[in-house]
Order: C-alpha cells, then sequence, then structure tokens
C-alpha cells in the first residue's frame, strides 16, 4: 500500500480488491510462504477464481477492517471500504478498498 500511496500523483485514488471479510477486525493470515518456496498453511486452504488457473489461486490472507488502518499508515488520508449489497442472497460481494491520496 505504502508503495502504491508513493506512486500515485495528487489527488489520485487507489481501488484494490481482496478477499476481505467485513466480520473481522483483524486482516486473518491464511498462509505464509517460506523462504524455501514452501507454504505454511495457518488455516485451511482456501482458494479463490483465477481466470488463468482451473484450481484457482490460493488465498494467503483475508483482510478485515484493519485494512483501512494500513492504508492510513500507508499516508492515504481518505479511504474507505465498498461492497455490492445482494439482498436476495443477504450478502455483501465485490468488495473493494478505496484511498485516495489528498494534496499536500
Amino acid at each position: 500500500m505504502a508503495e502504491a500511496h508513493r506512486v500515485l500523483r495528487e489527488g489520485g485514488v487507489y481501488l484494490w480488491s481482496a478477499p476481505t471479510n467485513l466480520a473481522l477486525e483483524k486482516t486473518q493470515v491464511r498462509a505464509t510462504l517460506n523462504e524455501d518456496g514452501s507454504i505454511t498453511h495457518l488455516l485451511a486452504p482456501e482458494y479463490h477464481g483465477d481466470p488463468m488457473r482451473e484450481e484457482g489461486i490460493l488465498c494467503y490472507q483475508t483482510f478485515g477492517w484493519d485494512a483501512l488502518e494500513a492504508m492510513s499508515a500507508a499516508g492515504f488520508k481518505d479511504s474507505f471500504i465498498l461492497g455490492e449489497l445482494n439482498t436476495s442472497e443477504r450478502c455483501i460481494f465485490n468488495i473493494y478498498a478505496v484511498g485516495i491520496k489528498r494534496h499536500r
């Protein structure tokens, strides 16, 4: 996030989508990558859709509300989370975090 903030011009917007669970206060680390390239699973493996891989892609972490704190720490003055409400399924999907780099 700090690198995104660094390369954005003043007034630029950083929009990203990542696995997010709005019921989590803190980001949940699901797996880590070791120096030798092996993976340590801290929770049951969870795979998300990936158009390049039929089996999907491993989810290393699920972001919680602390993603906003991380964006603030990276320098974003305004940040918020957007999502689409699906009333028939009673869920929120397509969750995005947005950070805005303000003019100095």
